[in-house]
């Protein structure tokens, strides 16, 4: 009889020979799998901590800053979420940790998502205009990082998906100073985009006998950049310098060494006949600029407007100049009027207002003189001016988002709110106003709806206290930037690879939500569920931080006595632990399979997130972890491991010694039938890798930030309407 193995059985026997060495020999050292962020214990001012940032256990590497908010009218409120990016102005609080970067916070001011991780811990992570927009045709996340010089897109998942170098092209060297941070506009079904530029250049004698200055003086030129998203190449520049003179400066030369900012651009909109709407807060003016040319072709406000106002309308300092509407007579756009310029030059007054607001002006750009007129306003919710920075954004459903940036050194104590931002109705009703008291800035803040999607595990802190002759296990989970979340489900067990109890379920509280079990629960993984009772992801498993000293047979509960917990239904829940021994005793495996296959809704397997298996524990304080009895777990597994390995490579080498002696080489016959037995094999794996494709699915999860408008149409402002404007001039507008 021969021995001879037929091809199929030849390359199976090998490969799993090599597939078990291979898992066996790395189990025991294999790196642990990426945390779902890094722990850093930070030390935080506690009299800072409670009142002036949020301070988390399952993320204490977070410090985001908390927003006092007021809300006037709860349903008149646009559905959205915050996108705010908080820099720190005077560095007050350096020792606070984490907090400066870009935020989304919902509108009870809660935490969404912090960005401020996402810098090197060695200097501050400063964002600008922070927002969603459209790239790829998905929404997205778009921010400017002067200190790397770049324009950072970020995807659903907050994962990097553009790095757009902005500054000064030709220079390789990054120079934040000279990194322009207000503002990037993406034009995405055009795979172009406009960024901001400075240059630096030195006065000549006549432009400083124009503002009556003798002496030398460095000057700053403001300008843009149209260029293509995908390369970068700059398809079309424009700058100040040669085009607008410094005779229109309504600001000092104050700074003549480090260079005097006489026109300040903070922001540019292409407009649909393709020049381009300019806003100089340093001149007060918006200019619309030639797409062909870069010529001016009028100006609104300053010193040489080429409008006629029509009543009270003059504006200082503005910010976020955008176009509303528009026929072939006549604009709508808005501004933020900041009331203010720093330094400014004597005569200047009668440009400003007694206080901030924002504007929304009726152009009339057909007839002779041109005319502007303001259509509607909203004024600072303190009848404040703002010393720089804000701006104003309208709302789908046509209400009003304003951030008022800072307020003036002129009517601010110290340490009073320096934040605040504003919701208003159409007709200019305060519906809702937030400030951060502590002292810090904005460049902007946005209002949009989100669906965010991290592609990290929820985070987990789990400790154990003792509640008289009982003990109590907390636990408290958080998901940065996770938006779907309604559910969390806690389970827990009494030793790391059998966490198959479920404990208690509670509806998604806040940024971290807390989860308590009457008893010890040794080791601990939390499930997240959506809406519809569809698994997003669960973490890692934790093990629980016990105090020093604590050993089972102090009347705690034996870790192998945890009872079963029935499994409520998520859409019906309360936040109270679900207790009820006769209600269920099947373990987490059967949970698992019906959540896997009657809950999936349009999460298939490969969306599903699940890292309950792994051995990583989250990092604990020190103080907690030295009061741990040691654990002989692993010094046991090392050595198994090792012996496995040995084991593994002897048997590997005695069988290519041995193997020659009973196989024959492979043939053509035989090669041929191992093809086709691979390609059954692989049509029978891709089937179990993709079930039920042909099933109806369930509905897709909605997003949590869309809800109906704001009211019905009434008039934005008093009197005002878009159609109305456009159809019939500004006649009649009160």
């Amino acid at each position: 009889m021969s021995c001879t193995a037929s091809p199929a059985a030849r390359t199976s026997r090998f490969s799993l020979l090599k597939l078990f060495s291979f898992h066996l020999c790395l189990l025991p050292f294999a790196w642990p799998a990426a945390q779902a962020h890094d722990i850093q214990r930070i030390r935080s001012d506690p009299s800072l901590s409670d009142t002036q940032f949020f301070s988390y256990l399952s993320r204490p590497d977070l410090n985001a800053p908390k927003w006092n908010v007021t809300v006037y009218d709860e349903q008149a409120l646009a559905p959205g979420y915050w996108f705010v990016s908080i820099y720190d102005g005077d560095r007050t609080f350096v020792n606070v940790g984490n907090w400066s970067g870009p935020y989304i916070y919902d509108q009870t001011g809660e935490l969404i998502w912090s960005g401020a991780t996402l810098g090197s811990s060695r200097e501050r992570y400063e964002g600008f205009d922070f927002k969603v927009t459209q790239v790829d045709g998905e929404d997205s996340l778009s921010f400017i990082h002067p200190r790397d010089c770049a324009a950072i897109v970020l995807d659903q998942s907050y994962q990097e998906k553009r790095h757009l170098r902005i500054g000064d092209a030709a220079s390789s060297k990054c120079q934040p100073l000279m990194t322009n941070i207000h503002d990037l506009q993406i034009y995405d079904k055009d795979d172009e985009l406009i960024i901001m530029s400075i240059t630096r250049d030195e006065l000549d004698q006549h432009d400083m006998a124009v503002v009556n200055f003798n002496g030398s003086c460095a000057v700053y030129h403001n300008g843009f950049r149209l260029a293509s998203l995908s390369t970068g190449e700059v398809l079309w520049e424009w700058s100040s310098d040669k085009n607008i003179p410094v005779s229109e400066a309504l600001v000092t030369p104050n700074n003549c060494e480090r260079g005097w900012d006489y026109f300040h651009i903070n922001s540019v909109e292409r407009l649909p006949d393709g020049d381009y709407l300019v806003s100089a807060r340093h001149t007060s003016t918006v200019y619309k600029i030639s797409h062909k040319d870069g010529a001016i072709i009028w100006r609104l406000n300053g010193h040489n407007s080429d409008f006629v106002w029509i009543g009270d309308g003059q504006f200082l300092g503005q910010h976020d100049a955008r176009l509303v509407s528009h026929n072939d007579t006549h604009l709508l756009i808005s501004l933020l009027d900041n009331a203010m310029v720093p330094w400014p030059l004597p005569g200047n007054s009668a440009f400003g207002y007694p206080y901030a607001r924002g504007l929304i002006l009726a152009l009339d750009v057909s007839s002779d003189p041109m005319t502007v007129q303001v259509v509607a306003h909203y004024d600072h919710p303190m009848k404040e001016d703002s010393d720089s920075r804000g701006n104003m954004e309208l709302l789908p459903g046509r209400n009003v988002f304003l951030d008022w940036s800072e307020r003036s050194p002129l009517t601010r104590e110290y340490l009073t709110p320096r934040v605040l931002i504003s919701e208003h109705a159409p007709n200019g009703k305060l519906l809702l106003s937030a400030s951060l008291d502590i002292v810090v800035k904005t460049y902007r803040a946005y209002k949009f709806p989100w669906i965010g999607k991290p592609n990290t595990l929820p985070s987990v802190h789990s400790d154990v206290v003792s509640v008289g002759d009982a003990s109590q296990t907390r636990v408290h989970v958080s998901w940065n930037g996770a938006t779907e979340v309604a559910v969390w489900n806690l389970y827990g067990g009494a030793h790391r690879g059998k966490v198959n109890k479920l404990l208690t379920s509670v509806k998604r509280n806040g940024f971290e939500t807390a989860l308590t079990y009457e008893g010890y629960a040794a080791f601990v993984t939390v499930e997240a569920l959506n809406q519809h009772g569809n698994r997003l992801a669960r973490s890692k498993v934790v093990k629980t931080i016990v105090p020093s000293g604590f050993v089972a047979s102090d009347g705690i509960e034996e870790p192998e006595q945890i009872q079963d917990h029935a499994h409520t239904d998520p859409e019906h829940n309360d936040d109270q632990t679900t207790n009820g021994d006769t209600n269920s005793t099947e373990d987490m495996a059967s949970d698992d399979a019906a959540l896997s296959h009657d809950n999936m809704g349009s999460h298939d397997e490969a969306e599903y997130i699940d890292e309950s298996d792994s051995t990583d524990d989250m990092s604990v304080d020190n103080d907690t972890a030295a009061a741990q009895p040691f654990d002989f777990t692993w010094i046991l597994a090392l050595g198994a491991g090792l012996l496995v390995c040995l084991t593994a490579f002897v048997a590997t080498i005695i069988w290519r010694t041995v193997r020659p002696q009973f196989y024959e080489p492979l043939s053509n016959d035989d090669g041929a039938e191992l093809e086709e037995m691979r390609a059954v094999r692989y049509t029978d794996s891709d089937k179990q890798l993709h079930p039920g494709e042909d099933d109806e699915q369930a509905e897709s999860p909605s997003d949590p930030a869309k809800g109906s408008d704001a009211g019905e149409k009434d008039g934005m402002g008093e009197g005002f309407d878009h159609e109305q404007v456009l159809l019939t001039g500004t006649d009649g507008v009160k």
